[in-house]
């Protein structure tokens, strides 16, 4: 079984709490690196390879979805498949293209179209290749072990692996809409031979396809730890012969600075596997589409298992006490490793000035930033206070602005009512059995909603119901809005669906004013053109946005109602 769910219905999407294969193996090469791309979110701009590796991911699995017809020989079969990949590598390469198109922020060079249709067809056909030898082994098998479960309509996986003839399964049916779930497939059905008798291509193909991320599910298809502090997300899990063999696919040929990672990427899905189910992985590889090699990853030994987690659970504190609040160039504590993937991380400020500074001025025309009335610095965003009153009205688990379940409730103290809410689901245990008690809150997060205050509780959070000797702040004082100026060094738009099917969207971008970076955030109609078309170190004013928290890190929200916006485009993007 490759998913499983969150426990206590945590987010399904990915979490910034949480610890991944792809983090594990960015803070493998350079911890700044990862508290700034993942933590912060701070972004750069989008290749052309990075949207290739997605469709032609994507590609592979549609075409092994397809059932095959009964082929007498392992040439027909291949001709078969062989044809279907034109038309697949030219849906996937238009899908490509749009989401190009769709990027605000792009490196310079190399265009999504000049890569052409071909590059796609190749992969394709190396992966196909790669695929096929594993049916040729199954076919000189005589169908391995399990042909005879599946010629008796026994399916041996309680997740079968997904066909285009077959229905999906969605990993949570109840959060689908009936209307939205897939109930009409083209049906075609399996010549399976009689038990015992030789075993024909068909059917070996049938019996090799893996376990895929189906392309048809929107919903994500991950594994969760019991605990739920790591994620993952596979690509192939080959269980032809009943043995576990996960895989991972690459769009390169793993001769680029980022092919170190394959290591640390799949012997984390090793572990994951073995702490989510009683299986073991039997191999570990890296199919390279560019070049049609399989790479075959040490696999970790049962003594080695407990070990690896263990050290996986102190990377994920470290992770958490990486920093919170906003980031500064002047005061950063992690050091830059200089590794693969190292840009933003290289930037600093210090007495002596600024280090590695053309990569923030050749963005942004100048690395001094006048802030002017009622403008502030970042820096002056108050973080963590200090509060008591009486909790009540408790709620939840409800979707949060991120569609997340949480919990949450409101403070009273004297006539003023503050809303607080959960950053994750189960960051403080118990919360409803604060009911109608008087509590102190120490360390929460003071931020807005709605153009409201709002406190938000994180990991770090405390709540008691004895009177402590701390300094509080009065409900009525806490900051809900920031007026920021700077300059725009990151975007990003994002379009994608809900685990309900609903759509949605999200624009962010980050601020820096001189010394300090935050990230900004809007939703839905807040997406204007103006904003999505707003270039990398356009000059921004901001008043009255809403401040929120992430992961523990400050973020602004805009809000329509109440938030406006001045930018000052550079002379020479006008």
């Amino acid at each position: 079984m490759p998913v499983t769910s969150p426990p206590n219905s945590g987010p399904l999407g990915r979490s910034r709490s949480r610890i991944s294969a792809s983090g594990y193996s960015t803070w493998s090469r350079c911890p700044k690196q990862w508290f700034l791309t993942r933590k912060v979110g701070l972004s750069s701009p989008t290749s052309v390879f990075q949207i290739l590796g997605v469709v032609v991911e994507d590609a592979l699995i549609d075409l092994l979805m397809h059932r095959p017809d009964n082929f007498s020989s392992f040439e027909e079969l291949h001709n078969w498949a062989k044809q279907k990949i034109p038309g697949i590598a030219s849906r996937w390469f238009n899908i490509g293209l749009e989401n190009w198109q769709n990027t605000t922020w792009r490196k310079e060079g190399l265009e999504f179209e000049e890569l052409g249709v071909n590059s796609i067809e190749m992969r394709i056909q190396n992966g196909l290749n790669l695929f096929l030898g594993y049916v040729k082994l199954c076919h000189d098998e005589n169908g391995g072990p399990l042909i005879d479960l599946f010629r008796q309509g026994k399916i041996p996986f309680e997740i079968p692996a997904p066909c285009h003839n077959e229905l999906p399964h969605y990993p949570l049916p109840d959060r689908i809409p009936l209307q939205d779930k897939i109930s009409k497939i083209d049906s075609k059905q399996v010549t399976w031979n009689d038990l015992g008798s030789s075993a024909s291509w068909q059917e070996c193909w049938e019996v090799c396809r893996p376990w895929m991320k189906d392309i048809r599910i929107t919903q994500p298809q991950r594994m969760y730890h019991k605990d739920g502090w790591a994620a993952g997300e596979l690509d192939v899990v080959m269980r032809w012969d009943g043995e576990i063999r996960l895989i991972d696919i690459k769009s390169g040929d793993g001769s680029g600075p980022f092919s170190i990672s394959l290591q640390n990427q799949l012997q984390f899905y090793d572990w994951l596997w073995s702490e989510s189910f009683p299986s073991k992985a039997k191999m570990l590889a890296g199919w390279y589409l560019a070049s049609g090699e399989e790479k075959i990853v040490d696999v970790l030994q049962i003594d080695e298992l407990q070990s690896f987690g263990q050290n996986l659970k102190r990377i994920h504190s470290e992770m958490l006490s990486s920093g919170e609040g906003y980031y500064s160039f002047e005061n950063a504590s992690l050091e830059c490793y200089e590794s693969a993937g190292c840009s933003w991380c290289a930037v600093s400020k210090s007495e002596d000035g600024w280090m590695n500074e053309e990569i923030l001025s050749s963005i942004i025309p100048s690395l001094d930033v006048e802030i002017s009335t009622p403008c502030h610095e970042i820096s002056e965003i108050q973080s963590r206070v200090n509060v008591k009153g009486r909790f009540k009205g408790s709620w939840g688990p409800l979707p949060n602005s991120f569609n997340e379940p949480v919990n949450g409730g409101v403070l009273l103290s004297g006539q003023t009512i503050i809303p607080i809410e959960e950053s994750e689901l189960g960051d403080v245990i118990d919360l409803h059995s604060y009911e109608e008690k008087d509590v102190v809150i120490l360390n929460a997060l003071s931020g807005s909603s709605k153009g409201k205050p709002k406190l938000y509780l994180d990991k770090l959070t405390e709540m008691h119901t004895d009177e402590l000797g701390v300094d509080f702040t009065r409900l009525g004082m806490l900051r809900s809005r920031a007026n920021i100026e700077g300059y725009v060094i990151a975007t990003r738009y994002q379009k994608g669906t809900r685990i309900d099917t609903s759509p949605f969207t999200m624009f962010t971008f980050h601020v820096f004013d001189g010394k300090s970076v935050i990230e900004v955030v809007a939703f839905g109609t807040m997406i204007t053109d103006s904003l999505i078309n707003m270039r990398i170190g356009t000059k921004i004013r901001i008043i009255g946005a809403e401040i929120s928290w992430r992961g523990g890190m400050a973020q602004l929200r805009l809000n329509q109602r109440s938030t406006r916006i001045n930018l000052e485009v550079p002379e020479n993007q006008s």
